[in-house]
């Protein structure tokens, strides 16, 4: 499911925890990259989100 929030940002919802997130930050650009999909976020389907996870995971290295 996704929905537009109150600023103008669209926010995808997970189907197994319910959590919403925004789309730009999980690597969709707009509504339409999800309207026939199944979400599932990093947390319930790693599986699927080992590019972000990886990207991720270098930033926070990077810091010190």
């Amino acid at each position: 499911m996704a929905i537009v929030d109150e600023e103008g940002e669209f926010m995808v919802q997970c189907e197994t925890c319910d959590v919403w997130q925004h789309g730009l930050c999980v690597g969709y650009e707009d509504e339409g990259q999800v309207a026939n999909i199944s979400y599932y976020c990093e947390e319930c389907r790693p599986d699927l989100h080992q590019d972000l996870i990886k990207y991720a995971f270098s930033m926070f290295s990077n810091v010190t």
